[in-house]
């Protein structure tokens, strides 16, 4: 029974939801092949490394829509099951799938010798683990919170492109804490690994904003359909 539910919720999901990631990574593979024709091999590097900083992005886009209030809404608050723990199951489908396929592409550039910043194995996977969560929970808050899918996957967006536009910006001593994309390499491992440390307990605290917002019923009959 519990995994029919499960079923279901991947059913609801859509094939949107989880297509945009394998679109995104392939995107990013047509680029580095582009980069290959030219002939510039430390490019083809950057560009297949730079996936790691793509699916955050997707994935904070994805909680949005995955916590987003549905036409069915009346219906589901008469249910047993509570609300919340419906969208957090969405949520956690969203999030597992992506977090498969980012682990599955970090490896593979971690054993080509592609990853242009390696730091180990393990340390690795803190390049896209804490960004894509923070996104996340920061997607699904802001959708709750203002009641509009459309902000907050914007707000994921905008946030994404401020971040990596503005890197120089990000990469000041105070700034630091809060920078999405830090580089090992570039600040000392003491400072990168507080940087991750403070994207992961901020993340949660995200996430247990969202778990209040979902228990709040009047705010969710009047979210946009």
């Amino acid at each position: 029974m519990r995994l029919s539910i499960w079923r279901y919720e991947l059913g609801r999901l859509g094939w949107p939801a989880l297509l945009g990631v394998p679109l995104a990574s392939a995107a990013v593979g047509l680029l580095a092949i582009l980069a290959q024709v030219a002939g510039n091999q430390r490019q083809v590097n950057e560009i297949l490394s730079n996936v790691l900083d793509v699916l955050p992005v997707v994935a904070g886009i994805g909680a949005a829509g995955a916590v987003r209030v549905d036409s069915a809404l009346e219906l589901q608050l008469s249910l047993p099951t509570p609300y919340r723990a419906t969208a957090f199951r969405r949520l956690a489908l969203t999030l597992a799938w992506t977090a498969l396929l980012a682990l599955a592409a970090g490896s593979w550039l971690e054993f080509s010798g592609r990853l242009i910043w390696p730091v180990s194995f393990a340390a690795d996977q803190l390049i896209w683990l804490p960004p894509l969560l923070w996104l996340a929970a920061a997607g699904a808050t802001v959708t709750l919170g203002l009641r509009a899918f459309a902000i907050g996957s914007g707000l994921v967006a905008a946030l994404w492109v401020l971040e990596r536009s503005f890197s120089d910006l990000f990469a000041a001593p105070g700034p630091q804490t809060v920078w999405l994309f830090l580089r090992y390499p570039y600040v000392s491992p003491a400072t990168w690994y507080a940087n991750r440390g403070a994207l992961l307990l901020s993340a949660a605290v995200l996430f247990g904003v969202a778990f209040w917002l979902l228990g709040r019923t009047e705010r969710l009959l009047g979210s946009e359909p």
